[in-house]
């Protein structure tokens, strides 16, 4: 079965049971075990909005806000999204959807 799911509101877009592999730092690019960094407090901070989901690099010291992380398998976090139930997505359709939102997007692989 195909589908099409739009969710307007603020929301964790995340891997399901693919887990979470290594988060990279934005500025130093070193890659860390997820158990070594406090991202679950930084990503719940962003969901509730609370104003501070930043998460500091033990390596280079850069404190950056959690939706700049690179989590390997890719999370996203935003107020907009499309979730495609089993239809091939491909990076074109990324590219054009971030044309016209005028934001970035991130494609993320949830798995249940």
């Amino acid at each position: 079965m195909c589908g099409l799911e739009v969710t307007t509101q603020r929301q964790v877009f995340h891997t399901g049971d693919n887990g979470i592999d290594s988060i990279r730092c934005p500025d130093c690019s070193v890659r860390r075990n997820p158990d070594d960094l406090p991202w679950s407090d930084a990503v719940g901070a962003w969901f509730e909005d609370n104003g501070n989901y930043c998460m500091k690099c033990p390596d280079c010291g850069a404190s950056r806000s959690i939706v700049e992380w690179e989590f390997d398998h890719p999370w996203g976090f935003g107020n907009l999204a499309f979730g495609f139930w089993n239809w091939p997505i491909a990076d074109r359709m990324m590219v054009e959807i971030s044309a016209i939102t005028g934001n970035r997007c991130r494609l993320v692989h949830e798995h249940i």
